[in-house]
């Protein structure tokens, strides 16, 4: 799966880099064999450690205009999720929330500029990232997005992706979207990968779990 968003990272025509962040060196090793930078971590302290720890390690050569904070295990991910997924925030300072399935945790958030409210990743993180907008006063946006929305963290997912269809690396992905678009109804209420932007210009950071799957 990681492989699958990071080929979909770097076939997006904006997107100007991709690099990983990872305590774990066989991550490392993967990361660049698939042609992405790497920022290591002396120790593996959680999504939004690494993703804080990216934000400040791009800071020393100087911030990009925005960054795209992005889960790595997301199966039905495309190269035009992403690009909607930036053509939408057109707001500076701003953010875009991807809440996962469940609207519990947070599959992706895009920020401008990078540091436009502090990664909040882990239990309950779309609250945590609403909630870190409002009291910044950036405005937000949540994006309900079938094909990012379905992360495997449990049996369920795992469920769920076997009755869309399953996946593989060359399976064209939007036939999976509508799939599950079909079983995922948002309700009514409102991999660790990291993308960042120079000028109008994406560049991808991705922070992995230590495990490769």
């Amino acid at each position: 799966m990681a492989q699958r968003v990071l080929r979909a990272l770097t076939a997006v025509p904006a997107i100007t880099a991709v690099s990983v962040v990872t305590a774990c060196e066989e991550v490392g090793r993967f990361a660049a064999g698939m042609g992405a930078a790497v920022i290591h971590q002396d120790e593996d302290g959680g999504t939004a450690a690494a993703f804080a720890h990216a934000v400040a390690t791009l800071r020393r050569g100087g911030l990009p205009a925005r960054t795209l904070m992005i889960a790595g295990d997301l199966p039905l991910i495309a190269a035009s999720d992403l690009m909607s997924l930036a053509n939408r925030q057109t707001v500076n300072p701003g953010v875009l929330i991807v809440p996962d399935r469940k609207r519990i945790g947070t599959n992706a958030l895009l920020c401008s500029p990078p540091d436009a409210i502090e990664p909040r990743f882990g239990a309950e993180s779309f609250q945590g990232h609403v909630s870190a907008a409002r009291a910044a006063g950036v405005p937000y946006q949540v994006v309900e997005s079938p094909a990012l929305s379905l992360d495997i963290d449990v049996a369920d997912d795992l469920e769920l992706l076997r009755n869309c269809g399953g996946f593989t690396l060359d399976r064209p992905a939007p036939v999976m979207p509508r799939r599950l678009t079909q079983l995922y109804r948002p309700p009514d209420s409102a991999a660790r990968m990291f993308a960042g932007e120079s000028g109008r210009r994406i560049s991808g950071i991705a922070a992995r779990k230590t495990s490769l799957t």
